[in-house]
């Protein structure tokens, strides 16, 4: 029983090991590389520097680090690798550099590389003392701060040196940033450093100028009073329990970790709209606030004001949270971050009090990564956070900007956690509503389902909600992305949209829209006539565009008398505007169908690879079937694949060299060379034309040996024989005339 009892309590007091990692990032600044070790919460370290290679150990001997996002952010001009060599990763510099590091936070240590000639060198020194913290009293006749050498000579005449002050210590530079006294001093100077600083406290608490938790005597007066020790007296133990303004500021910081680009991340009660309602609904919130937004004489109340903006912002209302902080004449900061937040929510984002937080691990990151532009240039946001900050939103607050919350993690490549944002908007909003489908559009386009978005786009669309427009216009988009056909209805909604609202902001994208989708259904008279109408009231660049997507359908879709009718129209500078592709495809299809003069037009403006051989044979084509085979040649000289071999042959027969370009045409097309060569005298009729009918009619006269004027003379017969097989053929098949 006594062992058993033994080992339960060995198992108890024992603390359970397992091997910690360590994650390390990494940050390039200007003059320093930063790197960060999240260490555990107590975990001590040091930094011990021995050669080209310093090393950061850690207590926890079973600790590995994760260097997977070391080199992430940063080059190799500094630092060149890092090893992981059991409880300590180990630094290989590439430059003459020095390493300091500190705490950064309570499980966050950071060590900065700096170029030597880069460490600036303040002219005073500092003395490596115990970091502490006091609270001065505020009783006390005389308040004035001893001077140095009262405190340890008994003098005021002159303030000693630094030497003088902390005799033995070593004195450095004061350099930024923060120096662990343990890397710097032995420990014996450490204790005659906390002795000199002890003596310092303990002669201002008999002055009352601190307090502490155990009474000081201060020396007798009088004659009875002991002569003085010229030795100092031995400290006490004073146990102080005191703080001061700058102790309070980094302790603050210290429970706010810097990202890795220097930014001081807000803490989470500065964006805790779940809690800025209380318990009270809407109607009798928003009154009792509004109630008491003036104070006498009319002067409105900050305090109230703020709270009012804070109430709005819980319920989503960003232009009522505008217009109440604009009342105030000169908002403080922390107004002025409502004032962006209210931004945020309206969808009008710019950056602001949130700029460059969306790595902090707190609440921040969603404000941060919602006020960004939302584009792939963005920092990769602290996905883990955001959600955590998502989930604690307000359900209606989650409704309203859940979708943007998933679009910016679909950006980052956090897709699933954009499918989980999309799903706590289905389960908090009620089903068939705007909200809900316009969620589930964007999660079936997370998850590639392109048929359900689209379903889900055209429920938005027919339900008259604030958001149909755009749910009708981001349906184009897609549609118009995949070359589908429109549903018959979106057509009709579109339509009445750009009508509705045509003079508001959002009346161009409609009515680009509405050009779009006509082509798409094939309805490129009505899309053409809408051109003209877009240049009026959006300019001519916004008329330019629409033609020219106009254009690109045509050219893949349209018959030819559409093709026709409105190819042979456009304008010049839609034609020199439109890519390369469509002008290629466009002066194709007017080639085939015999016209090559306006097919050039399409074929004026350069083209660059992959379309740019294209336009050369297209060039070449134009050139043939005008005669001009100078130019076609010239054309061709830049054409360098073998598509243009059949074109080389063309212009050779054309000027009588049938051989060259039966030679040209041998291993492309063998039955076209053999016809050539047939037609050139070096071959005999091929079989498919020795098996025709009427093969006498088709098949020329060779050349007879002896001599041109007998080659003359068959010709002339073969000539009479062909003119009599034809009338031949002409009594046998054709009517006689009545």
């Amino acid at each position: 029983m006594r062992v058993f009892l033994m080992v339960a309590w060995v198992a108890l007091v024992t603390p359970s090991a397992w091997a910690q990692t360590i994650v390390v990032r990494s940050g390039e600044h200007a003059d320093f590389t930063r790197l960060t070790f999240a260490i555990p919460a107590g975990a001590e370290w040091s930094l011990r520097e021995t050669g080209a290679r310093p090393r950061l150990a850690l207590s926890l001997s079973d600790a590995t680090f994760d260097l997977t996002l070391a080199f992430r952010r940063i080059d190799r001009t500094r630092l060149q690798a890092l090893r992981d060599v059991g409880g300590a990763v180990e630094f290989e510099l590439a430059c003459d550099c020095v390493l300091s590091a500190f705490d950064a936070g309570p499980d966050l240590v950071a060590v900065d590389i700096r170029d030597r000639s880069n460490r600036t060198v303040a002219t005073s020194f500092m003395p490596i003392v115990p970091r502490q913290s006091y609270r001065f009293s505020d009783t006390g006749a005389d308040r004035r701060p001893l001077p140095w050498g009262q405190i340890l000579q008994g003098s005021e005449d002159a303030e000693p040196s630094p030497a003088q002050l902390f005799p033995g210590a070593v004195l450095l530079p004061a350099l930024s940033g923060t120096i662990s006294p343990r890397d710097v001093l032995p420990d014996a100077r450490i204790d005659r450093a906390r002795e000199a600083l002890l003596l310092q406290i303990g002669r201002a608490a008999t002055k009352g100028m601190i307090e502490t938790s155990l009474p000081v005597t201060p020396p007798p007066k009088g004659p009875t009073a002991a002569p003085v020790s010229q030795e100092p007296p031995r400290p006490l133990s004073i146990n102080l329990t005191a703080t001061t303004a700058i102790d309070a500021a980094v302790a603050d910081r210290e429970t706010r970790p810097p990202t890795l680009t220097g930014v001081t991340c807000l803490p989470d009660d500065a964006v805790a709209l779940q809690d800025w309602a209380g318990r009270t609904d809407f109607a009798t919130g928003a009154a009792d606030r509004r109630a008491r937004l003036y104070g006498e004489f009319d002067v409105i109340d900050r305090q109230v004001a703020g709270d009012l903006a804070r109430f709005y912002l819980h319920y989503g209302f960003g232009s009522e949270a505008l217009q109440v902080l604009a009342l105030l004449p000169d908002p403080d900061p922390g107004l002025a971050r409502l004032a962006d937040m209210a931004r945020i929510i309206e969808g009008d984002p710019a950056p602001g009090a949130f700029d460059g937080q969306a790595q902090c691990d707190g609440d921040v990151a969603l404000w941060s990564m919602l006020s960004a532009a939302g584009s792939p240039q963005d920092p990769v946001p602290a996905i883990a956070a955001v959600e955590r900050a998502f989930q604690r939103l307000p359900p209606g607050l989650q409704s309203l900007v859940g979708e943007r919350v998933a679009a910016r993690m679909t950006v980052a490549g956090a897709d699933a956690a954009a499918e989980r944002v999309l799903r706590r908007i289905l389960r908090v909003t009620p089903t068939e509503t705007p909200a809900s489908l316009s969620a589930a559009a964007a999660l079936a386009a997370t998850r590639g389902d392109p048929n359900g978005r689209e379903a889900a786009l055209l429920a938005v669309a027919r339900a008259e909600s604030p958001g149909s427009a755009a749910a009708a216009v981001e349906l184009a988009a897609a549609l118009w992305s995949d070359r589908r056909p429109p549903p018959a209805d979106l057509l009709a909604l579109t339509a009445s949209f750009a009508t509705e609202m045509r003079r508001m902001e959002e009346g161009p994208v409609l009515r680009l829209a509405q050009v779009r989708l006509l082509a798409l259904s094939g309805d490129f008279d009505t899309a053409s006539a809408l051109v003209p109408e877009i240049g009026r009231r959006d300019g001519q660049g916004a008329a330019q565009r629409a033609e020219a997507d106009f254009l690109s359908e045509l050219a893949r879709t349209a018959a030819d008398a559409d093709l026709l009718r409105h190819a042979l129209t456009a304008s010049a500078p839609v034609i020199a505007g439109l890519p390369d592709a469509v002008g290629n495809r466009l002066a194709e299809r007017l080639i085939d169908l015999g016209f090559p003069a306006p097919a050039e037009r399409f074929l004026q403006p350069p083209a660059r690879a992959p379309d740019g051989e294209a336009r050369l044979r297209l060039r070449a084509r134009a050139a043939i079937a005008h005669g001009d085979l100078q130019r076609a040649e010239l054309q061709l000289s830049g054409a360098m694949d073998p598509e243009a071999d059949p074109l080389r042959a063309e212009v050779l027969r054309r000027n009588g060299d049938l051989a060259a370009a039966a030679d040209l045409l041998r291993r492309t097309d063998g039955t076209t060379a053999d016809r050539l060569d047939w037609l050139a005298g070096r071959a005999a009729m091929p079989e498919q034309a020795a098996a025709a009918p009427y093969r006498p009619l088709v098949t020329p006269a060779m050349p007879d040996a002896d001599g041109d004027l007998a080659a003359a003379s068959g010709l002339i017969d073969r000539s009479r024989d062909i003119r009599a097989g034809i009338a031949d053929l002409l009594s046998r098949h054709l009517a006689p005339p009545r």
